[in-house]
């Protein structure tokens, strides 16, 4: 796994765009880079928040979205961030980017569990997603919807979310960066 460092101009040719082009269009530009075959089969497009950027962003990662040392290609935060490399390389560590839905479950295990009536997913779960579930559940509605839009660093959430996704009581409660960060699954092509 890695990121190639690419020059402004194979950039331009991967994204069919000039760079001058790009200004603000960090998700369009991610993933034509991705799409382009420069990169590895790994490669997507991560969307969250990063310093200097005022709204959400996207930039490209080789690998685990949720990775501290995963490779990232911003191709388009020097257009918010004038202080910034063009292209910016890096890794979370260096600590601007973060995706959606990073951290933990943590203590918010104990809050999943409702009082409605409990909404079972079939899957062939393997043993470690079986016994998270056993753990915080059964899971009602709302604690399905607790679950999917929280962190996912610390359960099995791409086994437990893909499920989820197969399944259309509980399709809705995911968010869509969710899904196409952490599984395999592409919803309307925009991650890879």
């Amino acid at each position: 796994m890695g990121i190639p460092m690419l020059t402004l101009p194979e950039l331009e040719q991967a994204t069919g765009l000039p760079r001058a082009e790009w200004n603000y269009k960090c998700h369009q530009v991610s993933l034509a880079i991705v799409k382009s075959g420069l990169l590895s089969a790994s490669a997507r497009v991560a969307r969250g928040w990063c310093r200097g950027v005022r709204s959400q962003h996207s930039w490209v990662i080789d690998g685990d979205c949720y990775s501290l040392v995963a490779p990232i290609l911003d191709a388009t935060l020097w257009c918010y961030d004038p202080s910034a490399d063009a292209p910016w390389y890096g890794t979370y560590a260096d600590g601007r980017h973060k995706p959606h839905h990073a951290g933990r479950l943590g203590r918010m295990r104990q809050a999943l569990a409702g009082d409605g009536p409990p909404v079972r997913l079939e899957a062939d779960w393997s043993p470690e997603a079986a016994r998270f579930l056993a753990e915080v559940g059964p899971l009602d509605f709302q604690g399905w919807g607790r679950l999917l839009s929280g962190p996912v660093e610390d359960w099995p959430a791409a086994e437990i979310v893909a499920a989820a996704h197969a399944d259309p009581r509980t399709r809705a409660l995911i968010p869509i960066d969710t899904v196409g960060m952490l599984t395999d699954i592409n919803p309307g092509g925009a991650y890879f």
